[in-house]
């Protein structure tokens, strides 16, 4: 028999390209429960490619549903996201003997051509159902207590399913196609089973019916025909009270310079407790000294960890924390308000004295960093933004911490299990703005302990582009919080910057964050996004705007006063928002490019005379989509990309992106240890460095000199980039005109108004080599690559598409196109007039009597000790000649180098093994008329030098 039953309903649509019709929910018997599972149709539309959920609207058909002792029946109209178009819905259930037959029919007479998949989502919260064991024909699989590793538990073909719930079990027959997932593994707490009919087209149908023990047949409630939102669940932690505050638990005494926790009592009439609208919790502190500091609560739920297991602990609670930077008597004045009033209580404890560096700041030459008492901070490390679990930092930080690394960077959403605001999966998850997830709020506690103990600083990065980017790909708008699908307030992702609720709520995580975690040393910095311009719509004046509105209100709760930084990811940045005075340092991000060192000296002394404050390459990498980086064992990109900005004015190391997948796998810690060694004693913050200029020797004997030469562009719009071009290369290797050099070459067809040949006049002091470095070709049309020399075409190739796939670049034409370059002055042309684009690098081998090494220093003229640093690095040892070309390393003998700069008088040279990070030798020097010059010893791959004033 049929019952009315008040049920959680969920109506959505599959984004674009599927649309979920109904929810089934079982009805209570005995101690069942209704959210142990929660059933959807669902319908694919032609190119469905994702399972994410948005909302679509129905119009129910008059005279409809139909309800009796024993069926249901609805119809309704159903208007299609992916084309505006409406499909017509026949749902029935009819009673048949101890279950229910369901009949879904669709028809869609404005699409004919409509013919999509069916499928039934099951959605099981893990709570409700590990452990039990489920049934697919005669194979019985159970479902795991805790998640281990392996998401895909079952997929098979089967004729009845059977699916336990507490008090019995849910029987499905019919033809199916099963794939069942631990969504653990994307940071969910459900169990998610897609059962695919074979039936295709507009109709489907399937028995479904119970069967329990002593248990009469439950009602299967069908939802009402009008749309729905996700039912939010009531507030968890409601609390409808007199306000009042109270400290439960606190020491007596505390450690200067250790974290410090009061545990509060506290009550009130709210919902959200962590809305400051609704109660507000804060602490004044007054120091020992009489200076105060005002600092607010937070809500938590400790966790203990135990063979993996992360499970709560105690009850959920507001806590003050801070950090005790004096030694003495500390009294507080706890504050707690809601919309009824006020009330206050206090407390007081002492701090033993105990020493620490204290946070990071900007060095007095604007250049580095340092810690508060005084002692240089130089980042050395990587990014491990995010892991499937916190045991894996406990090895990163372990790995890291002995190859001397100090420094890596966390996000904090939107996918990873730190973020705090997200999407509600359902109607017991309480989630949505401003309200935090506590279990991924204490990873993150939990990583900052593990980082402290081994002495790793952390770049906390509260957003990325992901969240406000709609289109693909790496967007998350489609269940992104503040989208107003939602409820956020904003309709188009773009307006997060703009609109003034949008900023209220960003405010009240920001507040959230510092409570929790504002006391940490080691959280060197806030970053506010990463790569900011991918987001919607990008506009200059309103992320100018913002981040400056942002960083002052951080900075006006933040009493540690920590750096605040933003990054992009065009490297070049957005001089709007990076000159900002209230953005702390300038970070950059760089893929592709074949010599890093080379590429980040340039913009390491560019921006930090530009912006005249610290700078580094926050990200780096030779591929932007990992793939070539694992072919380069050796660690040699890596290598430069964090020697050379120790030379050129970088605030630290440059940062790889690839962590999980490269450094990891392939054990590459090793390669961060001589350059931690090399710079552990070099007080940067207190050196007053400038770029140092640094000539070579001739030597007697011609070697081949490699010239890599990189475009700074990769336009697919109308620009300087994609016209033609011409760049010089003269007799010493000096180039001119490629200010405006695009890495892409434009076909004739597909793009032909940004068709950019490049025209290189080149002067060769004897026979040479020169060649294109292919790296990339379109699959839309494929490409043709000629090059001429002085008018006579000598490579025509057909860079054809295989038309069988669409990845968007071939690599399957990739390498190097030479040809042979007399002495003397010649023309040559590389064009393309194929269909579509092709990535392109260039290297000139011209015959030279200098030595084939680069040098990058930095020389501080005023300095009483450390007067220089040099590194040497060989020109054939960068990712483009060593990996890609396949070019061997001729070792460097009888090479010396002029370094100007210096006060005339006595010096030592002390040179280091670059590779083993230790110094090898030392020798005496004069500087005369300004110059110091010395012999460069043997080099195979790079040398680096220290430079000290002798008294």
């Amino acid at each position: 028999m049929l019952k009315s039953f008040l049920a959680f309903i969920i109506i959505s649509a599959t984004v674009l390209m599927g649309l979920q019709i109904d929810a089934v929910h079982i009805a209570p018997s005995g101690d069942m429960k209704a959210e142990d599972i929660a059933m959807k149709v669902l319908v694919f539309e032609p190119g469905w490619k994702s399972t994410y959920q948005d909302a679509s609207s129905t119009l129910p058909v008059a005279g409809f549903p139909k309800q009796d002792d024993s069926s249901f029946e609805l119809r309704a109209d159903y208007k299609l996201r992916s084309s505006g178009k409406t499909m017509k819905l026949h749902e029935k259930a009819v009673k048949s003997g101890d279950g229910y037959l369901f009949t879904y029919v669709l028809d869609n007479p404005e699409a004919a051509e409509f013919a999509g998949d069916h499928a039934l989502s099951v959605i099981m919260p893990v709570a409700a159902v590990k452990g039990r064991v489920m049934s697919f024909d005669d194979k019985k699989v159970k479902l795991p207590e805790v998640f281990g590793g392996k998401y895909v538990i079952e997929q098979r073909e089967c004729k009845k399913i059977v699916i336990p719930l507490a008090g019995g079990s849910i029987v499905l027959a019919g033809n199916f196609s099963v794939h069942i997932q631990d969504n653990r593994v994307f940071k969910g707490d459900l169990f998610e089973m897609k059962i695919n009919f074979t039936t295709r087209g507009a109709g489907l149908t399937f028995m479904m019916y119970r069967v329990a023990e002593g248990a009469a047949l439950p009602a299967i409630v069908m939802p009402p025909p009008l749309l729905v939102k996700i039912t939010e669940a009531g507030s968890p932690y409601a609390v409808s009270a007199p306000v009042a505050v109270t400290v439960a638990k606190a020491a007596a005494v505390a450690r200067q310079n250790e974290r410090y926790d009061m545990i509060l009592d506290v009550s009130g009439t709210f919902e959200n407790p962590f809305d400051p609208d609704e109660i507000d919790v804060s602490a004044q502190v007054t120091l020992p000294s009489g200076k105060t500091m005002t600092l607010p609560a937070f809500f938590e739920q400790p966790y203990t960890v135990e063979n993996g297991k992360e499970t709560a602990s105690g009850k959920p609670h507001f806590t003050v924390r801070f950090l005790p930077v004096e030694a003495g008597k500390y009294s507080v004045r706890i504050t707690a308000k809601d919309k009824n009033g006020a009330a206050q209580s206090g407390y007081m404890f002492t701090a033993a004295a105990a020493s620490a560096k204290g946070f990071i700041r900007t060095a007095p030459n604007k250049k580095y960093f340092m810690f508060e008492n005084g002692d240089t901070y130089f980042p050395v490390g990587h990014n491990v933004c995010w892991a499937k679990s916190i045991a894996e930092y406990d090895n990163y930080f372990t790995k890291m911490a002995a190859a001397g690394e100090n420094f890596s960077r966390i996000w904090i959403g939107p996918f990873d299990i730190f973020t705090l605001e997200r999407t509600s999966s359902g109607v017991n998850d309480y989630a949505g703005l401003t309200k935090y997830d506590l279990k991924n709020a204490w990873r993150f506690d939990y990583i900052l302990d593990a980082a402290a103990a081994k002495n790793i600083y952390l770049m906390y990065c509260i957003e990325s582009f992901n969240s406000f980017k709609s289109k693909p790909q790496h967007n998350v708008w489609h269940k992104c919080p503040y989208n107003k699908e939602f409820g956020g307030p904003c309709d188009e992702a773009q307006k997060f910057f703009t609109d003034a609720e949008a900023k209220k709520i960003f405010k009240k995580r920001l507040r959230y964050i510092l409570a929790r975690y504002g006391y940490s040393a080691n959280i060197f910095a806030w970053e506010f996004f990463n790569e900011v311009e991918l987001t919607d719509k990008y506009n200059s004046a309103d992320n100018s705007a913002w981040h400056k509105e942002m960083a002052q209100y951080l900075r006006s709760i933040d009493p540690y006063r920590h750096l605040i930084s933003t990054s992009y990811g065009r490297t070049e940045g957005d001089p709007a928002v990076d000159g900002l005075a209230e953005m702390d340092f300038a970070q950059s991000h760089n893929y592709g490019a074949g010599d890093a060192a080379t590429m980040m000296r340039g913009y390491c002394i560019d921006k930090s005379a530009r912006y005249g404050k610290p700078h580094f390459f926050g990200e780096f990498g030779a591929d932007v989509r990992g793939g070539g980086d694992v072919f380069d064992t050796e660690g040699i990109n890596l290598h430069n990309g964090l020697f050379a900005p120790v030379f050129s004015l970088g605030a630290g190391t440059g940062m790889l992106w690839w962590w999980d997948n490269y450094i990891e796998p392939q054990n590459l810690y090793h390669v961060f240890t001589p350059v931690a060694a090399f710079v552990r004693d070099i007080p940067f913050a207190k050196q007053n460095f400038a770029p140092a200029s640094i000539s070579l020797q001739p030597t007697t004997t011609y070697t081949p000199d490699i010239i890599i030469l990189e475009g700074k562009y990769a336009k697919w719009e109308e620009h300087a980039s994609t016209k033609p071009l011409t760049v010089t290369v003269a007799a010493d290797g000096k180039i001119s005109g490629d200010e405006n050099l695009s890495r892409v070459i434009h076909g004739t067809k597909n793009h032909a108004k940004l068709h950019n040949p490049v025209t290189f006049m080149v002067d060769y002091p004897k026979q040479g080599k020169f060649s294109v470095l292919l790296s990339g070709v379109s699959d839309y049309g494929g490409a043709k690559l000629k090059v001429y020399r002085d008018g006579k075409l000598i490579v025509d190739k057909d860079l054809l598409d295989d038309n069988e796939t669409r990845t968007g670049t071939m690599t399957n034409y990739n390498g190097v196109y030479a040809i042979d370059v007399p002495e003397g002055r010649h023309e040559i042309l590389v064009d393309n007039d194929g269909n579509d684009w092709i990535t392109v690098g260039y290297s000139f081998e011209l015959p030279s009597l200098m030595p084939p090494l680069e040098s990058f220093g930095l020389v501080d003229r005023a300095s009483e000790g450390l007067a220089a640093i040099a590194w040497f690095k060989h020109k054939v040892n960068t990712y483009s000649m060593r990996v890609t070309m396949k070019a061997a390393l001729s070792t460097v003998s009888g090479a010396s180098f002029s370094l100007a700069g210096l006060r005339d008088g006595d010096y030592r040279i002390e040179w280091w093994d670059t590779y083993k990070g230790v110094p090898v030798s030392t020798e005496k020097a004069q500087v005369k008329r300004g110059a110091l010059n010395a012999a460069i010893p043997v080099v195979d791959k790079d040398i680096a030098c220290k430079v000290f004033t002798v008294k």
